[in-house]
């Protein structure tokens, strides 16, 4: 998914590639299709200093579609400012950053101070582990003390830091969903690869900003995720260039200008490219963004309308003669007579003779269990009484499920012909517990139903997950052989013996 969409975007680089230094930058922080085949881009322009462009028009915009030139569209400048925002502030705080920890401290509560009063943000950080410090709040003060908090020690797990935090941000209900991410290195123990946290981002709609600080980070990994995902990224090499980093970026998410047109594209269900081009004092840049033109929702179908069924006309009945024969009612009296004289004698109390009998005993019967039945006894006091649970079926071996699960960057396993098979943290409810505050009660089960197994998500509060997707509660997924299971921060890959 995430390729095919850098493919669409690639397509639309007709116009200029955004420049992000020494000239103006233009994002496209989000892309709303909810109307379509009207469609409406949240665009954000900032200066070669990181000051908000503000006072263009439409003579300033170019829009393209696939590549096609957008003939008609609208530009209101500061349409979307007071939409709240939910800022996803992640951190490395591996042993590299040591050294820089208390300047990215410093920085990152700068961004804290700008949001509004209705913004949310929330403080990950990641290591050998990814760690939320502190969730979703508005309280300025609470973030700011989370990261103070922070210390640094471990390994490099960026992928999954945006990979997981993504998936967070994907459960919000704020138009404007960013990732502000800071490292000074690569990425060196992830589970999950670049792509998986690029479709992650794109899937919440949360653009991914990367600060790279110094001179051994991964430059392009770090600006393929931003520009996959709408984001921007940015580079120093001093310490001290971090904090005017944030506060730029702070002032980019903030102003918007809301670019809207009618779509000529089909509503396919397919994925599509957008690039946005913005020129002002004669410098230009471009942003990209790929969003779905969604399919029409089928009327559905309605029954057929029965065929009323007509009964058959009875035939007329044919008339009775209205004379009666005497010789013929005479002899229809003595046939009856004679039948009721059988009768009484058939059925008259026979002479009964009282015979001494002995009873023996009266066995109960066995029960019956139908051919290929399996009986199973109940492990627990009910099997002292001889209870039994019989289970219809063949006699075989139920098939062996194999879940190979990493969590916190520690593999382990789990072996079983159980059914269902229950995650959750509840000990004593469940058959894989994991330790892990995103992880509910009982929050998803494998069931098996003849020879398919199925996923479920148990209402959990932050969902399930699978192949990267989220599942809706009530509504399994059919699993097959090395589906990949995101249950909070654990990732757990499903294999299946039929054998």
């Amino acid at each position: 998914m995430a390729a095919a969409a850098a493919a669409l975007l690639a397509a639309c680089v007709a116009l200029s590639l955004p420049a992000y230094a020494d000239a103006i930058t233009v994002v496209v922080q989000r892309v709303d299709t909810s109307q379509f085949p009207n469609v409406s881009a949240y665009v954000s322009v900032t200066s070669s200093t990181g000051s908000a462009l503000t006072g263009l028009d439409s003579k300033a915009f170019v829009v393209q579609e696939d590549g096609r030139p957008v003939d008609q569209f609208t530009v209101d400048a500061g349409a979307g400012d007071q939409d709240p925002i939910a800022a996803a502030l992640v951190i490395d705080v591996s042993a590299g950053m040591a050294e820089s920890l208390a300047t990215v401290k410093d920085a990152t509560s700068s961004f804290v101070d700008a949001l509004g009063p209705s913004d949310q943000g929330t403080v990950v950080t990641f290591a050998s582990r990814v760690t939320v410090i502190q969730d979703y709040t508005n309280d300025k003060s609470a973030l700011k003390s989370a990261v103070d908090s922070l210390a640094a020690g471990g390994n490099r797990v960026l992928n999954d830091g945006i990979a997981q935090t993504a998936r967070r941000q994907a459960g919000r209900s704020e138009h404007r969903k960013p990732i502000i991410l800071v490292t000074n290195g690569a990425d060196s123990t992830s589970v999950e690869a670049s792509d998986a946290a690029i479709q992650a981002a794109a899937a919440a709609g949360s653009p991914v900003y990367t600060i790279g600080l110094g001179p051994n980070v991964g430059r392009d990994s770090l600006t393929k995720i931003s520009s996959s995902t709408g984001g921007r990224s940015v580079f120093v090499t001093n310490p001290a260039d971090l904090k005017p980093t944030y506060l730029t970026i702070a002032e980019q998410v903030r102003r918007e200008y809301v670019v809207r047109y009618t779509s000529k594209l089909s509503p396919d269900g397919a994925t599509h490219g957008m690039a946005i081009q913005v020129t002002s004092a004669g410098q230009s840049a471009t942003g990209l963004a790929s969003f779905p033109a969604p399919a029409p929702i089928a009327a559905p179908t309605l029954p057929p309308t029965p065929v009323p069924t007509v009964a058959p006309t009875a035939a007329p009945a044919t008339a009775l003669p209205t004379a009666i024969d005497p010789n013929l009612l005479i002899g229809l009296v003595l046939l009856l007579a004679l039948v009721a004289v059988v009768i009484w004698y058939v059925t008259r109390p026979a002479a009964r003779t009282e015979v001494a009998t002995t009873k023996a005993p009266v066995q109960p019967a066995a029960p019956t269990i139908a051919r290929g039945d399996q009986t199973w006894i109940v492990d627990d006091p009910a099997a002292g009484a001889g209870k039994t649970m019989l289970r219809p079926g063949r006699e075989r071996t139920p098939p062996q499920v194999h879940l190979a699960i990493v969590h916190d960057g520690q593999p382990s396993e789990y072996v079983s012909r159980e059914s269902p098979i229950i995650f959750g943290r509840s000990k004593e409810k469940v058959n894989v517990c994991i330790a892990d505050p995103l992880v509910s009660g009982e929050h998803a089960r494998i069931r098996r139903d003849g020879s398919q197994f199925f996923l479920e998500d148990l209402t959990s509060k932050n969902g399930t997950r699978l192949n990267g997707e989220p599942i809706a509660p009530g509504q399994p997924r059919v699993l097959k052989n090395n589906d990949r299971i995101y249950i909070g921060d654990a990732v757990v890959t499903f294999v299946v013996d039929l054998r």
